[in-house]
């Protein structure tokens, strides 16, 4: 069940869906049932963020990006139906919440699932964003936990960078050239 959901609701809650035409990093905006959108700029910012911290762990073969709602954001994974990973990571993440919850042991900070042929865990990067981290079946939990964290503090940093980045992009005013001043100055002589 869906935070969006009345908790006395016996509708199923309806899964996020992609608005036709839509492509991820192409400046597309995703809607979810809630009328949430993401813009282009936030997905640019994650897909380079992903860029910068993929390959860096021979533990993990593939990292998906999703938001909190269940949309793919970005991804470097093979061989998985991404949209049914990022819509399941969802549903983890909000049931590791609630799990947490009443079990009173804090915050929830990861959901962990152990297969025979590896690992894939669900890490939150940011309220409304969730790293989802597929590892190698020739480890151990805690080694998985670990390649995971520094992939997730990884992700974190990039986006932040990126983030800036596009601030300080869009605060930058044109710097003016002498060309600009001899220009404006011939163009007054004309008048």
């Amino acid at each position: 069940m869906s935070s969006a959901q009345p908790p006395d609701s016996d509708v199923p809650a309806q899964l996020p869906r992609r608005r036709a035409g839509s492509v991820p990093g192409g400046g597309a905006r995703f809607a979810d049932p809630a009328g949430r959108h993401w813009s282009g700029d936030l997905l640019t910012v994650v897909e380079e963020a992903l860029r910068g911290v993929s390959g860096k762990d021979p533990n993990i073969y593939g990292m998906l990006v999703a938001s909190a709602d269940g949309l793919v954001l970005a991804s470097d994974t093979h061989d998985i139906q991404r949209e049914t990973v990022a819509a399941m990571a969802a549903a983890a993440a909000s049931i590791a919440v609630q799990f947490t919850d009443q079990a009173d042991v804090g915050e929830s900070k990861a959901s962990i699932f152990q297969g025979s042929s590896g690992y894939v865990g669900v890490y939150p990067v940011e309220p409304s964003v969730l790293l989802v981290v597929f590892g190698q079946k020739d480890m151990n939990m805690g080694l998985f936990n670990v390649a995971a964290r520094n992939a997730l503090s990884g992700l974190q940093q990039a986006m932040d960078r990126q983030r800036l980045f596009g601030v300080r992009m869009s605060r930058q005013t044109p710097t003016r050239t002498p060309a600009d001043d001899i220009s404006e100055d011939a163009s007054a002589d004309v008048r």
